[in-house]
């Protein structure tokens, strides 16, 4: 009679542990490809060659080497293109868009944005956009760098929740203080280093 008593007791033990098994093998399986360090290590390479494909795709953007372009739709004198055959680039200066040192989109920026959305969906719709962020060279190297993606980021944004631009046309490159268009030992060069640029593949 005691081991009639028992045995039900004994069932339960078995079917709580072949559970707890269970449980610990799923969670396994789904986990093993965070802890491994090839899968982690492969889907690091895939992104670091997608993102130099991308970048050599568009190596042939540069405002200095560029000639200035004039666009009768663009009146404003805070918004200059500069372009060839391949490319136009819209630039901004930081001040436009946002306070010194922030990331945040000045509401005055709408405007501005708004004028080069138009531009570029009149003369090159459809076609490909990079948005670049740029900084003077004061301060720490990093720190500009992460100001600029922070910075082209919220561009990004606006131009795909506002200028009707799809996300998939879109990408950013945080350049940060490496490729200045003036001086930066004056305040006159370091104001015309920090800029956002939208630059826009023609065809």
């Amino acid at each position: 009679m005691a081991y009639s008593e028992n045995k039900p007791a004994r069932s339960n033990w078995l079917l709580i542990v072949i559970v707890l098994i269970i449980v610990a093998l799923i969670a396994f399986y789904f986990l093993r490809g965070k802890s491994n360090p090839e899968v982690v290590a492969e889907a690091a390479s895939d992104s670091s060659t997608v993102e130099s494909t991308i970048n050599a795709q568009w190596s042939g953007v540069d405002q200095m080497n560029l000639p200035i372009e004039r666009y009768d739709e663009l009146e404003d004198a805070d918004i200059e293109v500069h372009g060839n055959e391949q490319y136009a680039i819209y630039s901004i200066s930081e001040a436009v868009l946002f306070d010194s040192g922030q990331s945040q989109l000045k509401t005055g920026a709408d405007a501005k944005l708004q004028s080069v959305a138009k531009s570029a969906k009149q003369r090159y719709p459809g076609t490909e956009i990079r948005v670049l962020g740029h900084t003077d060279a004061s301060g720490d190297k990093a720190s500009n760098k992460q100001l600029a993606e922070a910075r082209a980021e919220a561009v990004k944004s606006w131009l795909t929740s506002k200028g009707d631009v799809n996300p998939d046309r879109i990408s950013i490159n945080p350049i940060g203080e490496s490729e200045p268009v003036a001086t930066n030992s004056t305040e006159a060069g370091r104001e015309q280093n920090r800029r956002v640029e939208i630059a826009i593949k023609k065809k």
